[in-house]
């Protein structure tokens, strides 16, 4: 008997959930059977068993660097099959609301500028433009949605992703030009690192966020966020759970 239980805990599929913020990290471990922690580098992991999946939980950090960072060493450490990335976002269309989702199918690095040597906005030099969500798992992700009767709207489009906490029209007006009016549903700090590291790892990867406040509504938006993070965090975690029902 424990032998057939190592093989079915080694058959399960692993994947790796990143929070950035501890927050947001609390309202996955809220909805989750307990888990064991364990430390890589410094870095707590956090594992539990959830509707036959291995998961792996972790905060990414807040930021470009500490998302690359903490992103390699659990996938050098792990086999993994899939990453999520949950957690809170700024909204940047006219008309969203805070605790509305956005599930991106593509991650652009709206702070990075390397035009004068002929790349696009975003483009590192040796890498893509544009990264690109996993369609499986925004398929997943839309079942789960369809079963949610007090569903919020749901954004698709690009998330962009830079080292700043957007909050000034100048800073919505000056992505809107560099990418397309309506390109980018919501900025955070995180998405676009995490691509990085997944597309070398050849990890699919999925990124779904939960808008604590909307930068696109005008000045002083950043006085929402403190406000509306737990409830953002809530309502994105829970149903990236509810996606991972699914068999």
């Amino acid at each position: 008997m424990l032998g057939l239980a190592v093989v079915d805990l080694l058959s399960m599929p692993t994947i790796v959930v990143f929070a950035p913020m501890q927050e947001e990290l609390n309202a996955l471990l809220a909805l989750l059977p307990p888990a064991t922690a364990r430390s890589l580098h410094g870095l707590e992991i956090l594992e539990t068993q959830f509707h036959g999946k291995r998961l792996a939980l972790a905060c990414s950090g807040i930021g470009k660097v500490n998302t690359a960072m903490n992103a390699a060493i659990v996938l050098s450490h792990l086999d993994v099959d899939s990453v999520l990335n949950v957690g809170s976002a700024g909204g940047l269309r006219a008309g969203q609301q805070i605790l509305d989702l956005v599930v991106p199918d593509e991650v652009l690095a709206v702070d990075v500028d390397v035009t004068p040597l002929g790349f696009a906005y975003g483009q590192i030099l040796g890498g893509p433009a544009v990264f690109h969500t996993d369609a499986m798992l925004r398929g997943r992700f839309e079942r789960a949605a369809r079963t949610w009767p007090d569903m919020p709207p749901v954004h698709h489009g690009a998330v962009g992703t830079g080292d700043t906490f957007v909050n000034k029209p100048h800073q919505v007006e000056q992505i809107r030009e560099r990418f397309g009016r309506d390109r980018v549903a919501c900025v955070e700090m995180e998405g676009a690192a995490l691509a990085q590291v997944c597309l070398r790892f050849g990890v699919p990867f999925l990124i779904v966020r939960s808008l604590s406040d909307v930068p696109a509504s005008g000045e002083d938006n950043h006085l929402d966020f403190p406000i509306f993070l737990q409830r953002a965090a809530h309502n994105a975690a829970r149903l990236v759970l509810e996606m991972l029902k699914e068999d």
